[in-house]
């Protein structure tokens, strides 16, 4: 019997995202990647906007594969549009393609509700103002913002190794907040998020572990009975 398959749609030049998640989810099921149109030319802003309009067509590429779920992981393209319109534009797009596809950001959200999360502290690879956007997204959906953690020193976050995560987790502080938050998909996050956890009481948590978390409850869950 073959293995369910989930897609991951993925920015052309994120190297992360797809190991992450072929390694965490080996055994379970098998990953399939569609990746953004590029459009380097474009500012980071008009990019991540440009992703948001490709969203059906790269799940539509995956359709023939008849995935049983379809994550987007790109936190930027989600922060861009604010929790409202971001859950908008998924369900269109589910509905659409006949698939379930999610945003990460919205894992993100439902693990947050999962633990009774309202406060968090946010460990951010992002240039200034990407960051603000993302401590506005989190405003908007009632998750506050008790502390930033900046890494990267506004460097493409493509190059900023996982060390670089784990110094600035390092630095956090118990009961500060509810959670935990290491923002973004292309970085590597999975080992110093586990690391973290063994020293601090809170759930710490990374944009990648919730979206695979998701991905793992899809394709493990009981098959629905008939009646």
């Amino acid at each position: 019997m073959q293995p369910p398959r989930v897609g991951i749609i993925v920015p052309p030049d994120n190297h992360v995202a797809e190991v992450e998640a072929a390694v965490d989810l080996t055994g379970c099921c098998t990953v399939h990647v569609a990746r953004f149109p590029p459009v380097r030319e474009l500012p980071m802003r008009d990019r991540l906007a440009t992703y948001n309009t490709q969203v059906g067509f790269c799940a539509d590429t995956l359709a023939g594969l008849a995935p049983a779920a379809v994550l987007v992981a790109c936190t930027g393209s989600s922060y861009l549009l604010g929790p409202e319109d971001d859950d908008v534009l998924y369900r269109g797009v589910s509905a659409e393609t006949g698939s379930e596809v999610r945003g990460i950001c919205r894992c993100i959200r439902d693990r947050l509700a999962s633990v009774a999360a309202r406060s968090i502290v946010l460990v951010s690879p992002y240039e200034p103002w990407l960051t603000d956007l993302s401590v506005g997204y989190w405003d908007a959906a009632g998750i506050k913002v008790a502390e930033v953690y900046a890494v990267g020193g506004g460097r493409h976050p493509y190059v900023i190794g996982e060390h670089e995560i784990s110094a600035a987790l390092d630095g956090v502080t118990d009961r500060v907040a509810d959670a935990v938050l290491v923002t973004g998909t292309g970085v590597a996050t999975l080992h110093a998020v586990q690391c973290a956890q063994q020293r601090l009481s809170v759930p710490v948590l990374s944009s990648m572990r919730c979206g695979l978390d998701w991905l793992r409850s899809i394709v493990t869950r009981p098959p629905k009975t008939q009646l």
